[in-house]
């Protein structure tokens, strides 16, 4: 009965029904009186009232939110017990890797404590400088940064599996763990540090959890699920239930209790949630540091949201998106001071903003620099815009520029018209084939009824979406976890009630859907045999 309750209180916070105590209730008094029976009884029987009131009422919010956690906990877990895709192969032993991998366990194994700090810091030295680049080429300085460890530890040269049948346990069981100058190709697009070094607890329960039995790898290769894959994608998972302890903080600010348990719901329980914080991609690391940036500069801490935007930054460099919106909204704002009646007055306004962003700015390249090199980071930023030098040995990162892009990848021949670069662009912003019905009625409908800057702010981010997929197309998945909170807001701001908990109810139809089996909503994974999750669950 009391989960029932709990259950209603999340479709219906706030409600009469449950806001009330239990002696109220027997009594046929309502928390929300209206007035009616007032003055019966002393003003301190009333003052008792009145926190009995409050008192009953935190105790519903606080059940509410503790039953959306635990919720998206469950949804998130068994998401998180399948095993691991391509990219999180690589990225569960960056941190391990990070801090000179087998080179530096082995000094220490041998009590050489000084010889494991230098390989530790020249690690963390080499990632810093080239881990923000996607296959970056390595400086001649660098490439014999460990040729002492290579030759007194017998390092032997691996060659990165071309198809996924070669990928197999006895490949990587002779594989040496530890940074790599001459196969820096074979990583993926530039990370900064920050994920890698938070994951660094979790990862380290993990190898005291499997000490004396399987390693990770026979795991991986036996298993399509296993509980210690929830372990070491345990600390996404808990940016992802930070995330939602964040989303209900601003919308309670915002819009009030109901509609903030609602929009948080909405959120944890969202099916890119379930699916992508429990996931070793750097995106979820990044979204709590995302929202708290954008509360604390609302609120004027603008030193505070510095700090937390370079962390973001620090997590993966998509979060540079913030901008734009920010500027896009800071644009819109100056031309309403401009249309009012007395600019003037906003000038003083106008300049305490600026000085803030300015501070903002500061803060971010401070908060950043321990996780990534500055000149590093700007040339991944700027590589859509920009033809720079890369390992051809790797992927062909001239793939994600905006020239190639606008070119059409159907004319493979001068017999061809082709499609200009122009056209190109307008279909990789979607806005000439049937998505630009629902753009233009998305903003039509929405702008007008924007009220706040947060919401506002939410609908540039959105906006932003679309020149977001002219690089990356429309295989974003992971990547729409940066939009995610922001498309709650607006929903928040844009809907009553009721139409959230029905949307509620279809997400909640939708996740079901999705955990009767979470390795096969997608093909990243490599399956160990047939069965399902529950299926393997029961055995």
């Amino acid at each position: 009965m009391r989960l029932l309750r709990t259950i209603f209180q999340v479709l219906f916070p706030g409600s009469a029904v449950w806001a009330c105590s239990e002696s109220e209730r027997s009594s046929g008094t309502s928390s929300r009186s209206d007035g009616i029976g007032e003055g019966s009884g002393s003003g301190v029987d009333e003052n008792a009232r009145r926190k009995e009131r409050q008192w009953v009422h935190w105790g519903a919010r606080r059940r509410s939110i503790v039953l959306v956690c635990v919720c998206y906990l469950v949804a998130a877990a068994i998401f998180g017990s399948v095993n691991l895709e391509g990219d999180e192969r690589k990225f569960v032993i960056e941190p391990y890797q990070l801090l000179g991998g087998d080179y530096t366990r082995a000094y220490l194994a041998e009590r050489e404590i000084g010889g494991a700090a230098r390989c530790a810091l020249k690690s963390y030295f080499f990632y810093w400088y080239y881990r923000p680049m996607f296959a970056p080429v390595i400086e001649e300085r660098h490439r014999d940064l460990f040729r002492i460890e290579e030759e007194r530890f017998g390092y032997v040269k691996v060659e990165s599996a071309r198809e996924l049948s070669e990928v197999t346990l006895d490949r990587y069981e002779e594989w040496l763990i530890v940074p790599e100058p001459d196969r820096w190709y074979h990583h993926g697009a530039g990370k900064p540090l920050l994920p890698a070094v938070l994951s660094i607890p979790a990862l380290g329960a993990v190898d005291a959890v499997i000490r004396n039995g399987p390693t990770l790898l026979e795991y991986q290769f036996r298993s399509n699920y296993h509980p210690i894959f929830i372990l070491v994608r345990l600390s996404p998972i808990l940016a992802g239930l930070v995330s939602i302890l964040l989303v209900y903080r601003i919308l309670r600010d915002q819009h009030g209790e109901q509609k903030a348990i609602l929009g948080c719901a909405i959120f944890g329980l969202f099916p890119l949630s379930i699916q992508w914080f429990p996931n070793l991609h750097h995106d979820a690391m990044m979204i709590p540091f995302v929202i708290a940036a954008t509360s604390n500069f609302f609120r004027a801490n603008y030193k505070r949201a510095g700090i937390y935007y370079g962390l973001a930054l620090a997590s993966k460099n998509v979060a540079i998106l913030l901008l734009p919106a920010v500027f896009l909204l800071a644009i819109e704002r100056l031309l309403a001071w401009r249309r009012s009646e007395n600019p003037a007055a906003f000038h003083p306004q106008i300049g305490r903003v600026s000085r803030g962003a300015l501070w903002s700015l500061l803060f971010s390249f401070l908060a950043l620099l321990p996780f990534a090199n500055p000149v590093s980071y700007a040339k991944e930023v700027l590589t859509p815009f920009t033809e720079r030098e890369y390992d051809t040995r790797g992927e062909v990162v001239s793939l994600y520029s905006l020239s190639t892009r606008l070119q059409d990848p159907l004319k493979v021949d001068e017999s061809q018209s082709g499609r200009r670069p122009e056209i190109m662009l307008l279909q990789r912003l979607d806005v000439i084939d049937v998505a630009l019905f629902f753009i233009i009625l998305a903003i039509l409908l929405a702008a007008p009824r924007l009220r706040g800057n947060l919401a506002k702010l939410s609908f540039y981010m959105l906006l932003l979406v679309l020149p977001y997929q002219v690089i990356f197309l429309r295989a974003l998945n992971y990547r729409y976890l940066l939009f995610l909170p922001f498309f709650v807001f607006l929903v928040v701001a844009l809907a009553d009630t009721r139409r959230l908990r029905w949307l509620l109810v279809f997400i909640v139809l939708v996740d079901v859907i999705l955990l009767i089996d979470p390795m096969s909503v997608t093909s990243m994974y490599l399956r160990q045999g047939s069965g399902t999750f529950w299926e393997t669950l029961l055995g």
